[in-house]
């Protein structure tokens, strides 16, 4: 969706969030350049998104936004299967926008996996941290009105 200032805009937004609708392959560092070049006035950038992609790039797109002198906000959204890695039995797991589905036994990489997820995580709260982005990690199973809540009033407070 093209940026807009209209209060109609914000039903247009969560008419597009509600459909779901994802593109095979995101590249989301390239797409943080595109939105920092379009966007024209500041403003606020609300992200909303897994983040899995590239950390190097969307560091990158995220300096290029606030460089551009826009507010950030990054809600990282991660399911809590994903955060917990609760498996145990030989599991399929689906790939990533397109990539081949793999079979694992989870014992096997349940300690990689977390490992890798928490690095990818802390670097991308640590480069946020840098470049003056505001940084939520979300966990679908907890209530989304008790996040918004304390990182509104967390944000309240910095002002």
């Amino acid at each position: 969706l093209p940026p807009s200032g209209n209060i109609s805009h914000l039903r247009n937004i969560c008419q597009e969030l509600v459909r779901g609708t994802y593109e095979k392959k995101t590249n989301i560092g390239e797409f943080l350049h595109r939105m920092a070049e379009k966007i024209q006035r500041r403003g606020i950038v609300i992200l909303i998104s897994d983040m899995f992609d590239d950390l190097e790039n969307i560091l990158f797109g995220l300096r290029h936004l606030r460089h551009k002198r826009h507010d950030v906000i990054l809600f990282q959204i991660l399911d809590h299967d994903e955060i917990t890695f609760p498996f145990d039995d030989l599991t399929r797991f689906e790939g990533l926008e397109g990539e081949e589905d793999i079979l694992v036994q989870p014992n096997a990489v349940r300690a990689t996996y977390l490992k890798e997820l928490e690095t990818f995580c802390e670097g991308l709260k640590a480069g946020c941290m840098r470049n003056r982005v505001d940084y939520v990690r979300m966990d679908t199973s907890k209530p989304l009105e008790i996040a918004l809540s304390s990182y509104l009033a967390s944000r309240l407070g910095k002002m």
